[in-house]
């Protein structure tokens, strides 16, 4: 048929895959001339950069043409709101797996009269799955210019000679990111010159989310057993759009062990904008927040875009940059300045002469528009401290706030932690002493506490009240000077004091601002330290509040520094404050004043309130600082005839070279030129207003562009992607067809879930995370979702003898039941009381490994002679400790006396062991005995002290290494101990027998409540949960089952009791009795599984809450259709298949994929001619015209 016109519908301003190829399509048939209307839709907030392509698209949204083909954009389930009567109505999707979704034939049929899909592969699928409407090929396309002038991307640790492997994906299961680890790693373990870069994500940008990407490559080495590990490198940040293809530049072949792909293809990625809170990047802006616009205020974003540019033209400014921008870019411009300043025209008058204009009609000599911020001119009166403190213990009064606990000395030298290093006594010994000075009593002569009473006399050591902090303070200009000082030269440490460095000529200065804190903060006396120290003055405030007060206010660490944003919109007000900073980090060079910070936001907030001032500063790039690393941030102010800045005052009234108006200030141009470009230019849309911001795309499926750069791939021979990855010019992977396997709708969320680094509640689990499957395996966690109850599901919950919790899953949800001596999967609701559920044995995975003490050094005090560590003001090196701590029964014993009764003190590391005092010459004995084997320690690091008020005996083990493995292996305070994996699954039995031993001795009871039997029960308790769950594996894995119970006190506090009657406890300690037969709530399966009796399973009346779900990839003998399994509240658990009834996906050959990477390092030249095949593949089928031309002869044929 013939084309009067096309009507596209598509989410063409999204960030999506889908909306990537709407765009490109669009731009395909525009390139052709083809009558085009867009009818624009939206499935998300992801706004990529558009550029040229975004304002012709604008262009043809709801344009007025005569069409007769009706075109959609979407998935299926969308067609029927925009087929239309009368027109040829045809869709455009893509599929992934074998089978469609069951519900899309049936869209597809009765909706459109034809359908475009990517590839010759979708054709099969949809045809298969039952779409009997007229299927054409049309795939996604590319530019030739895509890789024109980029530079290679250096990746940090990888040298030029090293042969790069790389991949770009989101860290999701489909994506398939750990066998792509396991090839590599099975590839190369002969220490070949590689290296594999994965620039990758999971949900988000976040610290969070970075760490748990590297968390699951971790825990992946400890479950699979290779002789050496090649590097990989982390790239989990945004990179721009030229550092994305100077990736692909840079790398050597590019790799994807995928499930399944649509189609290769790239998205956009970042962008910096200016908000009031500092610079923001555009990938993490939504509709709606707040940017700076022409207008001079921060508006909502409304739209970001990109286009390829291959001539531009570049504008020079007065006291400005030069901007390099596209020959239709528009300026807000006033022609011939100097006539209006003739004729005596007034500011509002020559702003009235103010037009856009395209760049290519501007010269030399016109002004451009610079807007003026639109701040507000007046402060806030006063600060609520309060509603910035992020502080335990902080005490909030009418008119004060203090920390409750602890006391001042006079001396800030003298504090706790130098007296206790100073004069060797223990902080407990020295609070003790404070005591008897605060309650005017003397200590017992010749005790402890007596000598470290004397010291404290003699230093004059005075006991204080809390600091009260005045809660009101008063914001104005001294307030605000400090404030500068602060974001120039101060820092906090470690939360506990903060820090402003000065030159030593400044001490004055040092001297004000510690009047400051007195006056406005009633910090105490006690608290502020000013000194001189060679060339430096210093000031140190040591408040905790004042600390939580200014990290809060302005950041955490020099990188972070900040203006409140509600600070930020007060610029007329704020000038004391931004004096102040160029007075203290800003410097003098002839006719340049300017400021330097790491901080961007920043250096980004200072430009902000100089512009509302009338200023036009300059923002460079400076080098990267030494310390840290960081990029500096030089913020200018350029005036030719004056002086900014003089000694006397740091900003001032100069004669200036803009013209000020109401809104804007007019800066003219002073040169343009047309330049090549061959490279993307960038456009930022807010609420109409369009400004060039910077530049940055995200890139999703890459492989399609990393063959366009003419690199070789190793990729799943699956999908898609066959549409131009062939046998001759890309290397494809082997792979078997498997169901999709997944999600399942398991329960409420407070179910725990068994993971590698203890238990977690369901709605804490994140995809990535390691988990125990039923047969004692560790599996990754593939996909997490929640969602609300449906109406015909009911929520049981299940009680059994084991578990202190019941367990709450929907009614269709499986669990693990016990049948003729084997594992079945039931339905909860089918599961009644007569039935057993399935409890794992935990698999034991291991080996001995040894401590390096050297690894919790924090300080340089510490030096390595004959094999111990030695503090360096001890001169005897029989004082240290061993260097490397082997692992032995004692060490086991150590720690589950430490589980039972340990704790590290956090003023100064040290670890105490508290006992009743009939204990001394039995377990405190023990104690001391095992500490002197495991760690080397001699006696005179123990310090002991009796309690006989209330029969309570501490030893102290003065060591601070010691005390950090403690604290770092397995917590510190009665709610936050845990027993992390290597030490409570480790294979050697006596070992964990030990540590039950130990912390059965320290915190266990035994007790006969059938006397005529003579047989005990053995019980321990534990505020942790988590501590206690860790327990029962150990128990279990000695093929114990015990039952665990909950207490709640009078006073609201939470214990878990483990109850153990078993005769291997008998044996562990030396208990001779004759126990009847064992009772029928739990019995043994086999060598790996126990079942335990279900007590009741109840329906759950008005439950309300989100149903959460995870996926695990299965096991070696699982059921692939039900997926893996999982650990919930103690017993087994299976996955529920997703909704997507016999779809298949590939589960690739990992070891082919190891063979095919080793053939690509080995055979260079063969590999590289492949991707030269491939590129030249893709340029001849895949560039924007002739896509363009196959939706036209599809169409046409139709």
């Amino acid at each position: 048929m013939e084309i009067k016109g096309i009507k596209y519908t598509g989410p063409v301003f999204d960030g999506s895959g889908y909306a990537q190829a709407v765009r490109g399509n669009i731009m395909a048939l525009h390139k052709l001339w083809v009558p085009l209307t867009v009818n624009s839709i939206s499935f998300e907030h992801l706004r990529p950069e558009l550029g040229e392509t975004g304002k012709i698209i604008n262009k043809l949204v709801d344009k007025k043409i005569d069409y007769n083909v009706n075109i959609i954009h979407t998935t299926p389930e969308f067609w029927e709101n925009h087929k239309e009567e009368g027109k040829l109505n045809i869709g455009y999707t893509i599929w992934e797996t074998t089978k469609l979704h069951r519900k899309w034939p049936g869209y597809i049929n009765d909706n459109v009269d034809a359908i475009m899909v990517g590839s010759e592969w979708n054709v099969g699928v949809f045809k298969d799955s039952g779409v009997t409407v007229p299927i054409f090929v049309v795939p996604h396309g590319i530019g030739k210019h895509e890789f024109d002038n980029i530079e290679k991307f250096e990746v940090k640790g990888v040298s030029d000679k090293t042969y790069m492997f790389y991949s770009i994906f989101q860290w999701v299961e489909r994506k398939h990111p750990l066998s792509l680890i396991k090839a590599y790693w099975h590839a190369f373990q002969n220490k070949e010159d590689v290296a594999l870069v994965l620039k990758t994500y999971r949900s988000d940008y976040s610290d969070q989310e970075k760490e748990a990407i590297r968390t699951t490559i971790r825990r992946l080495k400890q479950v699979t057993p290779f002789d050496s590990y090649p590097p990989i490198y982390l790239i989990p940040n945004m990179l721009t759009n030229d550092e994305i293809f100077g990736l692909h530049a840079r790398g050597d072949c590019y790799t994807s062990l995928d499930r399944g792909e649509g189609f290769g293809l790239c998205v956009a990625q970042n962008t910096n904008i200016t908000t009031p809170s500092g610079i923001k990047l555009a990938e993490d802006i939504i509709e709606g927040d707040l940017a700076l616009s022409m207008g001079g205020k921060f508006n909502k974003v409304t739209a970001t875009s990109k286009r390829y540019v291959e001539k531009a033209l570049r504008v020079s400014i007065k006291l400005h940059e030069a901007l390099v921008v596209s020959h239709e870019h528009p300026f807000y411009v006033t022609k011939d300045l100097s006539r209006w300043k003739r004729y005596n025209y007034s500011p509002s008058m020559i702003e009235d002469t103010l037009e856009w204009s395209e760049v290519s009609n501007i010269v030399v000599g016109d002004y451009v528009a610079v807007p003026k911020p639109k701040l507000n001119n007046k402060l806030i009166d006063k600060i609520d401290i309060s509603d910035y403190l992020d502080l335990e213990g902080a005490v909030v009064e009418d008119e004060y706030i203090f920390l409750k606990h602890g006391y001042s000395p006079k001396n800030t030298r003298n504090s706790y932690k130098n007296l206790v290093d100073k004069y060797g006594f223990t902080k407990k010994i020295f609070e003790t002493a404070v005591l008897h000075i605060k309650n005017n009593t003397v200590p017992k002569i010749g005790t402890s506490a007596y000598n470290a009473y004397t010291i404290l006399l003699k230093i004059e050591y005075e006991v204080k009240e809390p600091n009260r902090i005045k809660r009101f303070i008063d914001l104005d200009n001294n307030l605000l000077k400090l404030f500068g000082w602060y974001l120039a030269e101060g820092s906090t440490n470690n939360r506990t004091f903060l820090e402003i460095d000065l030159h030593k000529d400044e001490f004055d200065v040092a001297k004000s601002l510690s009047d400051i804190f007195k006056q406005y903060f009633s910090v105490s006396v006690d608290s502020i330290y000013t000194s001189i120290n060679g060339n430096k003055s210093r000031l140190i405030v040591s408040n905790k509040i004042i600390v939580s007060l200014f990290e809060s206010l302005f950041g955490k660490g020099a990188r972070n520094k900040h203006i409140p944003d509600w600070l930020i919109y007060s610029s007329q007000s704020l000038l004391p404050l931004i004096k102040t900073l160029f007075l203290a980090d800003g410097y003098d060079s002839g006719n340049i004043y300017a400021l330097t910070t790491v901080s961007p936001s920043l250096a980004y907030q200072v430009k902000t309130v100089l512009n509302s001032l009338g200023m036009c500063p300059r923002i460079n790039k400076g080098k990267q600082e030494e310390l840290g690393n960081y990029d500096q941030y030089i913020v200018s102010v350029v005036n030719e005839d004056y002086k900014i800045f003089t000694e006397n005052t740091i900003i001032k009234e100069y004669k200036k070279h803009s013209v000020e108006t109401e809104n804007y200030f007019l800066v003219k141009v002073t040169n343009i030129e047309e330049i090549k470009y061959n490279n993307y230019m960038y456009d930022f849309t807010i609420n109409g207003a369009e400004s060039f911001v910077g530049n940055g795309i995200l890139l999703h499926n890459c492989p399609f562009t990393a063959g366009a750069c003419g690199n070789p791939v190793i990729i799943t021979g699956f999908g898609g992607v066959t549409e131009y990855a062939k046998k001759d010019n890309s290397y494809l992977v082997d792979y078997t067809l498997t169901p999709v396997f997944g999600m399942p709708w398991s329960g409420s969320p407070i179910i725990s879930i068994g993971c590698i680094d203890g238990y977690k509640k369901i709605k804490d689990v994140k995809e990535g995370d390691l988990v125990f499957n039923k047969d004692g395996e560790i599996k990754s966690v593939t996909k997490v979702g929640d969602r609300p109850m449906l109406p015909d599901e009911k929520m049981h919950s299940i009680k059994h003898a084991s578990m202190h919790t019941s367990i709450e899953v929907t009614n269709k949800h499986k669990l693990y039941i016990a049948k003729n001596n084997k594992s079945v999967l039931a339905e909860v609701e089918d599961i009644t009381d007569e039935d057993y559920l399935i409890i794992p044995k935990p698999f034991l995975y291991s080996e001995n490994f040894s401590i390096n003490m050297k690894d919790y050094i924090l300080t340089g005090a510490w030096s390595e002679e004959a094999g111990r560590m030695v503090y360096t003001r001890d001169v005897d090196v029989s004082t240290g400790i061993y260097s490397t701590v082997e692992l032995s029964e004692d060490m086991f014993y150590l720690i589950g006396l430490y589980l039972a009764e340990g704790c590290v003190y956090s003023s100064n590391d040290c670890v105490s062991f508290s006992f009743n005092s009939n204990e001394i010459d039995t377990l405190a004995a023990e104690c001391k005995k095992c500490l002197s084997s495991v760690f080397g320690i001699s006696s005179e690091h123990f310090h002991e002290r009796e309690y006989k008020d209330r029969n309570g005996y501490e030893l102290i083990v003065n060591n601070t290494l010691i005390g950090r493995f403690f604290r770092n292996e397995f917590g510190t305070g009665a709610h936050d101990k845990f027993i992390p994996y290597r030490w409570r699954l480790h294979t050697n039995d006596n070992y964990r027998i030990r540590l039950l031993k130990g912390y059965w001795d320290g915190d266990g009871h035994i007790s006969y409540r059938h006397k005529n039997q003579n047989a005990p029960e053995y019980s321990a308790s534990s505020c942790s949960e988590n501590l206690m769950l860790s327990i029962r594996d150990l128990v279990i894995s000695l093929d114990v089952i015990p039952s665990l119970t909950i207490n709640i006190r009078s006073d609201g506090r939470i214990s878990y009791i483990m109850t153990v009657t078993d005769p291997v406890f008998d044996k562990l300690f030396g208990v001779k009795c004759k126990r009847n037969k064992r009772t029928s709530y739990c019995y043994k399966i086999d060598d790996h599984h126990f079942a335990v009796r279900v007590k009741s399973n109840v329906v759950m009346k008005d439950y309300k809450d989100p149903v959460y779900s995870l996926s695990v990839e299965p096991g070696d003998d699982e059921d692939i259709e039900h997926g893996g399994s999982y650990i919930l509240n103690g017993v087994a658990s299976s996955n529920s298949p997703w909704y997507r009834g016999s779809q298949l996906w590939a589960e690739v050959s990992v070891k082919h994929g190891a063979d095919l990477m080793y053939n690509a390092y080995e055979n260079r030249q063969e590999a590289k001619d492949k991707g030269l095949l491939l590129q030249k593949y893709i340029y001849k089928n895949f560039e924007w015209e002739v896509i363009g031309q196959k939706i036209v002869d599809g169409i046409r044929s139709l």
